[in-house]
């Protein structure tokens, strides 16, 4: 038997509750934690919920994360379907937006602004107009010279090279999926031109679910996460928005739970 713990938030706080499916996946009860039956049986595992399920527009599949391509897919659609070349592009856009003439004079403004500033207290503090007007030159010249310069040679804006913005999608999306402690499972489309190609970036992915396995060792004394038996722990699920409410959330759910009930000696899921 498999148990499938799950938190409810309702208008009276957490609820714990669990899911308890027999293994031939014909039926399903829904428990809360004291063992006392609220629902009857079904055939889905995920067929309960107060959103309504819709069948998809797109041809979706499910297919398990393996290669390292395959997981910058899932950094890229969490970075709101951008991967490194697009992140680029924009910053690119972004810096040629700005005008080069214009760009200068607001740098050697900001100069001058300093070095009325730092002239003003040195004035203030005592020191001679000619202390003063040093300040200001100093300023104005080498702080606005300086920023003037950057502005016209496109440093306005920072456009990272290819490497830092694969870099940036490595550390800050799928870290643990590339030390090797999360596994994922992704849905994708090979219409690559849904949505205005909006999934391009993506090579089709549309959604993610992952997951960490725990307690693998069955001795009590090694457990790191609480009395749990092995078991899976689902962490992030995330389907962009622009294919949301069509039932690809289940999808992603249900090939997750047959693929750790045919690969794995699980005995529990939680969220």
């Amino acid at each position: 038997m498999l148990l499938f713990s799950l938190f409810l938030l309702s208008s009276r706080g957490f609820i714990a509750s669990a899911f308890v499916v027999n293994p031939s996946l014909k039926t399903l009860s829904f428990f809360n934690l004291n063992h006392h039956a609220v629902a009857g049986t079904d055939q889905s595992l995920y067929a309960r919920g107060t959103t309504a399920v819709f069948a998809s527009s797109i041809p979706i599949e499910t297919e398990l994360v393996e290669t390292e391509q395959s997981m910058m897919n899932v950094a890229a659609l969490r970075n709101d379907c951008r991967d490194h070349l697009l992140m680029i592009e924009q910053q690119e856009a972004k810096r040629d937006s700005f005008d080069k003439n214009k760009s200068l004079f607001e740098g050697l403004g900001v100069g001058a602004a300093m070095g009325v500033l730092a002239g003003g207290i040195a004035y203030i503090q005592g020191q001679s107009i000619e202390k003063a007007l040093q300040e200001f030159a100093v300023f104005a010249v080498a702080v606005g010279g300086s920023i003037g310069y950057n502005n016209y040679s496109g440093g306005r804006v920072f456009v990272m090279t290819e490497a830092a913005a694969i870099n940036r999608l490595r550390v800050d999306y799928i870290e643990g999926l590339l030390r090797g402690g999360d596994m994922a499972m992704v849905a994708r489309t090979k219409n690559l031109k849904f949505e205005d190609g909006r999934y391009q970036p993506t090579n089709g992915v549309v959604g993610c679910i992952d997951w960490q396995l725990r307690n693998l060792n069955k001795s009590e004394a090694k457990k790191k996460y609480g009395k749990y038996p092995y078991h899976a722990h689902f962490k992030n699920m995330l389907v962009d928005e622009g294919v949301r409410r069509q039932g690809i959330g289940s999808k992603l759910l249900n090939a997750a739970e047959k693929y750790l009930r045919s690969k794995t000696d699980i005995e529990l899921m939680t969220l």
